[in-house]
Protein backbone atom coordinates (compact mmCIF):
# COMPACT_ATOMS: atom_id res chain seq x y z
CA UNK A 1 0.00 0.00 0.00
CA UNK A 2 1.49 3.92 -0.97
CA UNK A 3 2.48 5.31 1.92
CA UNK A 4 0.33 8.91 2.10
CA UNK A 5 2.02 11.53 3.68
CA UNK A 6 -0.05 13.50 6.56
CA UNK A 7 -1.55 16.44 5.62
CA UNK A 8 -0.53 17.94 9.05
CA UNK A 9 2.96 17.73 8.19
CA UNK A 10 2.74 19.55 4.89
CA UNK A 11 3.44 23.70 5.25
CA UNK A 12 1.56 26.01 2.84
CA UNK A 13 4.26 26.01 0.12
CA UNK A 14 4.12 22.31 -0.39
CA UNK A 15 0.24 22.13 0.09
CA UNK A 16 0.02 24.73 -2.64
CA UNK A 17 2.89 23.11 -4.76
CA UNK A 18 1.36 20.07 -4.24
CA UNK A 19 -2.36 21.45 -5.32
CA UNK A 20 -1.00 23.52 -8.65
CA UNK A 21 1.16 20.09 -9.69
CA UNK A 22 -2.39 18.40 -9.28
CA UNK A 23 -4.50 20.99 -11.57
CA UNK A 24 -2.34 20.92 -13.71
CA UNK A 25 -1.41 17.66 -15.32
CA UNK A 26 -5.37 16.98 -15.34
CA UNK A 27 -7.71 18.55 -17.08
CA UNK A 28 -10.27 19.68 -14.07
CA UNK A 29 -13.70 18.61 -15.87
CA UNK A 30 -11.71 15.32 -15.21
CA UNK A 31 -11.04 16.34 -11.67
CA UNK A 32 -14.60 17.65 -10.95
CA UNK A 33 -17.25 16.78 -13.25
CA UNK A 34 -19.44 19.78 -13.31
CA UNK A 35 -16.99 22.35 -13.93
CA UNK A 36 -17.54 23.13 -17.43
CA UNK A 37 -15.93 26.08 -19.22
CA UNK A 38 -14.00 27.00 -16.18
CA UNK A 39 -9.92 26.93 -16.21
CA UNK A 40 -7.77 27.09 -13.06
CA UNK A 41 -4.80 29.27 -12.75
CA UNK A 42 -2.52 30.35 -9.98
CA UNK A 43 -1.24 33.61 -8.28
CA UNK A 44 1.69 34.65 -6.15
CA UNK A 45 1.16 34.97 -2.70
CA UNK A 46 4.31 35.94 -0.92
CA UNK A 47 6.57 32.69 -1.45
CA UNK A 48 3.49 30.60 -2.35
CA UNK A 49 0.85 30.43 -4.88
CA UNK A 50 -2.81 30.16 -4.46
CA UNK A 51 -5.24 28.69 -6.72
CA UNK A 52 -8.00 30.70 -8.87
CA UNK A 53 -11.18 29.03 -10.41
CA UNK A 54 -11.59 31.72 -13.77
CA UNK A 55 -15.43 31.26 -14.86
CA UNK A 56 -16.33 32.04 -18.71
CA UNK A 57 -19.73 30.81 -18.60
CA UNK A 58 -23.03 31.06 -17.22
CA UNK A 59 -23.67 27.44 -18.05
CA UNK A 60 -24.93 25.08 -15.10
CA UNK A 61 -21.83 24.49 -12.72
CA UNK A 62 -20.83 23.60 -9.23
CA UNK A 63 -22.00 26.82 -7.14
CA UNK A 64 -17.99 26.49 -5.93
CA UNK A 65 -16.45 28.41 -9.35
CA UNK A 66 -19.80 30.00 -9.87
CA UNK A 67 -21.34 33.05 -8.53
CA UNK A 68 -24.55 32.66 -10.68
CA UNK A 69 -25.48 28.93 -9.47
CA UNK A 70 -24.75 30.05 -5.88
CA UNK A 71 -27.13 32.83 -5.81
CA UNK A 72 -29.80 31.81 -8.12
CA UNK A 73 -29.70 28.04 -8.70
CA UNK A 74 -28.51 26.88 -5.61
CA UNK A 75 -30.85 30.00 -4.04
CA UNK A 76 -33.84 28.46 -5.74
CA UNK A 77 -33.53 24.80 -4.78
CA UNK A 78 -32.99 26.01 -0.55
CA UNK A 79 -36.53 27.66 -1.26
CA UNK A 80 -38.03 24.45 -2.44
CA UNK A 81 -36.60 22.71 0.32
CA UNK A 82 -37.10 25.04 3.23
CA UNK A 83 -40.59 26.99 1.94
CA UNK A 84 -43.70 26.47 1.74
CA UNK A 85 -44.91 25.42 -1.77
CA UNK A 86 -46.66 28.76 -2.57
CA UNK A 87 -43.80 30.74 -1.10
CA UNK A 88 -41.00 29.16 -3.25
CA UNK A 89 -42.36 28.94 -6.11
CA UNK A 90 -43.07 33.28 -5.85
CA UNK A 91 -39.09 33.48 -4.72
CA UNK A 92 -38.70 31.11 -7.72
CA UNK A 93 -40.18 32.98 -10.03
CA UNK A 94 -38.48 36.49 -9.05
CA UNK A 95 -35.04 35.04 -8.90
CA UNK A 96 -35.91 33.15 -12.53
CA UNK A 97 -36.35 36.60 -13.68
CA UNK A 98 -33.30 37.92 -11.74
CA UNK A 99 -31.41 35.09 -13.24
CA UNK A 100 -32.43 36.44 -16.95
CA UNK A 101 -31.21 39.91 -16.02
CA UNK A 102 -27.89 38.95 -14.21
CA UNK A 103 -27.27 36.75 -17.71
CA UNK A 104 -27.31 39.65 -19.74
CA UNK A 105 -24.57 41.49 -17.51
CA UNK A 106 -22.42 38.63 -17.05
CA UNK A 107 -22.53 37.98 -13.59
CA UNK A 108 -21.29 34.45 -14.17
CA UNK A 109 -17.76 35.88 -15.24
CA UNK A 110 -15.72 35.36 -12.22
CA UNK A 111 -12.32 35.21 -11.26
CA UNK A 112 -12.81 33.37 -7.84
CA UNK A 113 -9.41 33.43 -5.84
CA UNK A 114 -8.05 31.38 -3.40
CA UNK A 115 -10.44 28.89 -4.73
CA UNK A 116 -9.30 25.35 -3.32
CA UNK A 117 -12.52 23.85 -5.27
CA UNK A 118 -14.40 22.94 -1.89
CA UNK A 119 -17.20 24.54 -0.13
CA UNK A 120 -15.12 26.35 2.40
CA UNK A 121 -11.76 27.71 1.65
CA UNK A 122 -8.92 27.95 4.00
CA UNK A 123 -6.90 31.09 4.21
CA UNK A 124 -3.32 31.94 4.40
CA UNK A 125 -2.02 34.61 7.20
CA UNK A 126 -3.29 38.28 5.92
CA UNK A 127 -0.79 40.38 4.45
CA UNK A 128 -1.91 43.51 2.35
CA UNK A 129 0.40 43.71 -0.14
CA UNK A 130 0.13 40.24 -1.74
CA UNK A 131 -3.42 40.13 -1.83
CA UNK A 132 -3.20 43.65 -3.73
CA UNK A 133 -0.43 41.86 -5.86
CA UNK A 134 -2.69 38.51 -6.45
CA UNK A 135 -5.65 41.33 -7.40
CA UNK A 136 -3.85 42.96 -9.79
CA UNK A 137 -2.32 40.15 -11.34
CA UNK A 138 -6.43 38.76 -11.87
CA UNK A 139 -7.39 41.95 -13.53
CA UNK A 140 -4.50 42.20 -15.66
CA UNK A 141 -5.03 38.44 -16.76
CA UNK A 142 -8.67 38.30 -16.81
CA UNK A 143 -9.93 42.09 -17.26
CA UNK A 144 -13.63 41.35 -17.61
CA UNK A 145 -14.25 39.22 -14.69
CA UNK A 146 -15.44 40.33 -11.43
CA UNK A 147 -12.67 39.11 -8.30
CA UNK A 148 -14.49 36.76 -5.53
CA UNK A 149 -12.89 35.83 -2.28
CA UNK A 150 -15.29 33.43 -1.03
CA UNK A 151 -15.74 31.65 2.38
CA UNK A 152 -14.90 34.90 4.46
CA UNK A 153 -16.36 35.55 8.06
CA UNK A 154 -15.98 37.93 10.54
CA UNK A 155 -14.55 35.48 13.12
CA UNK A 156 -11.42 34.26 11.28
CA UNK A 157 -11.11 36.94 8.51
CA UNK A 158 -11.81 40.08 10.12
CA UNK A 159 -8.75 41.91 8.67
CA UNK A 160 -9.03 40.64 5.31
CA UNK A 161 -12.83 41.61 5.24
CA UNK A 162 -11.99 45.16 6.51
CA UNK A 163 -8.83 45.30 3.99
CA UNK A 164 -11.06 44.36 0.93
CA UNK A 165 -14.00 46.59 1.78
CA UNK A 166 -11.52 49.24 2.55
CA UNK A 167 -9.90 48.33 -1.55
CA UNK A 168 -13.74 48.62 -2.80
CA UNK A 169 -14.88 45.40 -2.95
CA UNK A 170 -18.66 44.78 -1.75
CA UNK A 171 -19.46 42.11 0.96
CA UNK A 172 -22.37 39.71 -0.21
CA UNK A 173 -23.58 37.19 2.17
CA UNK A 174 -23.49 33.83 0.71
CA UNK A 175 -24.08 31.47 3.73
CA UNK A 176 -24.98 30.41 7.47
CA UNK A 177 -21.91 28.28 8.39
CA UNK A 178 -21.37 26.82 11.82
CA UNK A 179 -18.23 27.53 14.32
CA UNK A 180 -16.77 25.89 17.17
CA UNK A 181 -13.55 27.57 18.49
CA UNK A 182 -12.83 25.15 21.40
CA UNK A 183 -14.04 21.35 20.31
CA UNK A 184 -12.32 19.78 23.43
CA UNK A 185 -14.43 21.88 25.30
CA UNK A 186 -17.37 21.59 23.32
CA UNK A 187 -17.56 17.63 24.00
CA UNK A 188 -17.21 18.06 27.51
CA UNK A 189 -20.14 20.71 27.89
CA UNK A 190 -22.63 19.49 25.44
CA UNK A 191 -24.84 15.91 25.78
CA UNK A 192 -25.27 15.55 22.47
CA UNK A 193 -21.33 15.27 22.22
CA UNK A 194 -21.21 12.11 24.92
CA UNK A 195 -24.22 10.84 23.12
CA UNK A 196 -22.55 10.78 19.79
CA UNK A 197 -19.08 9.09 21.92
CA UNK A 198 -21.44 6.43 23.47
CA UNK A 199 -22.12 5.50 19.52
CA UNK A 200 -18.70 5.12 18.64
CA UNK A 201 -18.34 2.99 21.87
CA UNK A 202 -21.28 0.50 21.24
CA UNK A 203 -21.31 0.52 16.68
CA UNK A 204 -20.45 -2.82 15.42
CA UNK A 205 -18.50 -0.47 12.26
CA UNK A 206 -14.84 0.10 12.62
CA UNK A 207 -12.62 3.03 11.85
CA UNK A 208 -10.57 3.23 9.06
CA UNK A 209 -7.40 5.54 9.38
CA UNK A 210 -5.80 7.41 7.03
CA UNK A 211 -3.15 5.09 6.27
CA UNK A 212 -5.51 3.00 5.71
CA UNK A 213 -6.89 3.57 2.44
CA UNK A 214 -6.15 2.86 -0.95
CA UNK A 215 -6.32 2.82 -4.67
CA UNK A 216 -9.56 0.07 -4.25
CA UNK A 217 -10.82 3.29 -1.93
CA UNK A 218 -11.82 6.11 -3.89
CA UNK A 219 -14.58 4.98 -6.10
CA UNK A 220 -16.25 4.44 -2.91
CA UNK A 221 -15.26 8.04 -1.20
CA UNK A 222 -16.82 9.40 -4.27
CA UNK A 223 -20.19 7.35 -4.06
CA UNK A 224 -20.80 8.02 -0.41
CA UNK A 225 -20.16 11.39 -1.20
CA UNK A 226 -22.34 11.81 -3.86
CA UNK A 227 -25.19 9.80 -1.87
CA UNK A 228 -25.13 12.91 0.71
CA UNK A 229 -23.97 15.37 -1.12
CA UNK A 230 -25.36 15.27 -4.58
CA UNK A 231 -28.35 13.01 -4.51
CA UNK A 232 -29.82 14.14 -1.04
CA UNK A 233 -28.67 17.90 -1.13
CA UNK A 234 -27.83 19.46 -4.52
CA UNK A 235 -26.57 18.46 -7.92
CA UNK A 236 -24.92 21.91 -7.72
CA UNK A 237 -22.31 20.59 -4.76
CA UNK A 238 -18.85 19.80 -6.85
CA UNK A 239 -19.36 16.11 -8.37
CA UNK A 240 -15.26 14.88 -7.64
CA UNK A 241 -14.32 11.66 -8.95
CA UNK A 242 -11.86 8.98 -7.76
CA UNK A 243 -9.19 10.21 -10.08
CA UNK A 244 -8.88 13.56 -8.44
CA UNK A 245 -9.75 11.75 -4.57
CA UNK A 246 -6.97 9.82 -5.47
CA UNK A 247 -4.37 12.16 -6.02
CA UNK A 248 -5.84 14.75 -3.27
CA UNK A 249 -5.16 12.01 -0.69
CA UNK A 250 -2.14 10.52 -2.00
CA UNK A 251 -0.28 13.75 -2.33
CA UNK A 252 -1.07 14.64 1.64
CA UNK A 253 -3.65 17.68 1.04
CA UNK A 254 -6.70 15.80 2.82
CA UNK A 255 -6.83 13.13 5.70
CA UNK A 256 -9.38 10.87 5.28
CA UNK A 257 -11.26 8.97 7.79
CA UNK A 258 -13.86 6.14 7.20
CA UNK A 259 -15.91 3.66 8.45
CA UNK A 260 -16.71 -0.28 7.52
CA UNK A 261 -18.52 -2.63 8.05
CA UNK A 262 -17.34 -6.67 8.91
CA UNK A 263 -16.99 -6.98 5.74
CA UNK A 264 -14.24 -4.18 5.53
CA UNK A 265 -16.70 -2.67 3.49
CA UNK A 266 -16.64 1.02 3.25
CA UNK A 267 -19.53 2.83 4.73
CA UNK A 268 -19.20 6.44 5.83
CA UNK A 269 -16.26 8.52 5.05
CA UNK A 270 -14.74 11.89 6.36
CA UNK A 271 -12.03 13.80 4.51
CA UNK A 272 -10.53 16.88 6.35
CA UNK A 273 -8.67 19.56 5.47
CA UNK A 274 -6.97 22.27 7.69
CA UNK A 275 -4.23 24.98 7.69
CA UNK A 276 -2.87 26.71 11.09
CA UNK A 277 -6.00 27.16 13.08
CA UNK A 278 -8.87 25.78 11.66
CA UNK A 279 -10.19 22.54 10.38
CA UNK A 280 -13.20 21.79 8.04
CA UNK A 281 -14.53 18.33 5.98
CA UNK A 282 -15.26 18.50 2.94
CA UNK A 283 -15.57 15.64 1.72
CA UNK A 284 -18.21 13.77 4.28
CA UNK A 285 -21.25 11.05 3.28
CA UNK A 286 -22.21 7.82 4.03
CA UNK A 287 -24.48 4.90 2.68
CA UNK A 288 -27.90 6.61 2.65
CA UNK A 289 -29.57 3.06 2.53
CA UNK A 290 -28.33 2.02 5.82
CA UNK A 291 -30.77 2.50 9.05
CA UNK A 292 -30.71 6.02 10.39
CA UNK A 293 -29.85 4.24 13.76
CA UNK A 294 -26.49 3.72 12.58
CA UNK A 295 -25.78 7.07 13.01
CA UNK A 296 -23.14 7.86 10.24
CA UNK A 297 -23.16 11.36 9.96
CA UNK A 298 -22.95 11.73 13.60
CA UNK A 299 -19.70 8.73 14.05
CA UNK A 300 -18.36 10.92 10.99
CA UNK A 301 -18.52 14.42 12.34
CA UNK A 302 -17.56 12.80 15.65
CA UNK A 303 -14.26 11.71 14.21
CA UNK A 304 -13.13 14.78 11.77
CA UNK A 305 -13.76 16.89 15.32
CA UNK A 306 -11.15 14.17 17.40
CA UNK A 307 -8.36 15.11 14.50
CA UNK A 308 -9.34 18.94 14.82
CA UNK A 309 -8.68 18.66 19.02
CA UNK A 310 -5.70 16.41 17.83
CA UNK A 311 -4.10 18.99 16.31
CA UNK A 312 -5.50 21.81 18.66
CA UNK A 313 -7.58 23.42 15.78
CA UNK A 314 -11.25 25.54 15.44
CA UNK A 315 -13.55 23.46 13.68
CA UNK A 316 -15.53 25.14 10.44
CA UNK A 317 -18.75 23.40 10.28
CA UNK A 318 -19.55 24.91 7.07
CA UNK A 319 -23.02 24.79 6.33
CA UNK A 320 -26.53 23.51 6.93
CA UNK A 321 -27.95 20.90 9.46
CA UNK A 322 -27.73 24.03 12.07
CA UNK A 323 -29.63 22.53 14.71
CA UNK A 324 -27.35 19.16 15.09
CA UNK A 325 -24.37 21.23 15.34
CA UNK A 326 -25.45 24.31 17.54
CA UNK A 327 -26.65 21.30 19.93
CA UNK A 328 -22.91 20.67 20.05
CA UNK A 329 -21.75 24.08 20.58
CA UNK A 330 -21.35 25.47 17.37
CA UNK A 331 -22.46 29.03 16.81
CA UNK A 332 -23.92 30.52 13.47
CA UNK A 333 -21.98 33.20 11.55
CA UNK A 334 -22.51 34.49 7.92
CA UNK A 335 -19.88 34.24 5.36
CA UNK A 336 -19.47 36.76 3.12
CA UNK A 337 -17.71 36.75 -0.71
CA UNK A 338 -15.98 40.31 -1.23
CA UNK A 339 -16.03 41.05 -4.73
CA UNK A 340 -14.22 43.41 -6.59
CA UNK A 341 -15.81 45.11 -10.09
CA UNK A 342 -14.61 48.48 -10.22
CA UNK A 343 -12.81 47.67 -13.09
CA UNK A 344 -15.73 46.46 -15.06
CA UNK A 345 -18.63 48.58 -17.01
CA UNK A 346 -21.14 50.31 -14.78
CA UNK A 347 -23.96 48.37 -15.61
CA UNK A 348 -22.13 45.11 -14.28
CA UNK A 349 -20.76 47.08 -11.16
CA UNK A 350 -24.90 48.07 -10.17
CA UNK A 351 -25.88 44.41 -10.68
CA UNK A 352 -23.73 43.13 -8.23
CA UNK A 353 -24.93 45.86 -5.77
CA UNK A 354 -28.35 44.49 -6.37
CA UNK A 355 -27.22 41.07 -5.62
CA UNK A 356 -25.53 42.39 -2.60
CA UNK A 357 -28.55 44.23 -0.84
CA UNK A 358 -30.91 41.35 -2.00
CA UNK A 359 -28.58 39.65 0.03
CA UNK A 360 -28.00 41.24 2.82
CA UNK A 361 -31.86 42.64 3.22
CA UNK A 362 -33.65 39.67 1.99
CA UNK A 363 -31.45 36.25 1.86
CA UNK A 364 -29.56 36.89 4.87
CA UNK A 365 -32.65 37.56 7.63
CA UNK A 366 -34.37 34.71 6.12
CA UNK A 367 -31.25 32.26 6.86
CA UNK A 368 -31.48 33.35 10.57
CA UNK A 369 -35.31 33.00 10.72
CA UNK A 370 -35.15 29.41 9.43
CA UNK A 371 -31.70 28.71 10.64
CA UNK A 372 -30.21 27.11 8.01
Amino acid sequence: MQVIPSASLLGLHQHSEAFKSIMLKNDLNTLIRNTDQVEMAFLPYQKNVLPMTVCHSDAAQTWVVSPLSTYIDYAQEESLRNLSPLLARAIGAVLSGLKVFLRRQHFARAAMLNNWLVSTNLYPEFHADAINTCMNQAIRHYPHHALWWRSLNFCHHAPWLHYLQQQGCLLIPSRRIFLLSNVQHAQTQHQDWRNDRRLQRQTKLTLRQNHEFGAADYATIATLYAQLYLDKYSRLNPEYTATYLQQWHQAGLIYMQGWQDENQVLQGIAGSIHNTQQLTTPIFGFNTDLPHKQGLYRLNNLVASDHAIEHNLQLNLSAGAGRFKQNRGAVPHIEYSAVYAKHLPIAQQQALKMVQAISHYIGKPMLEKMDL
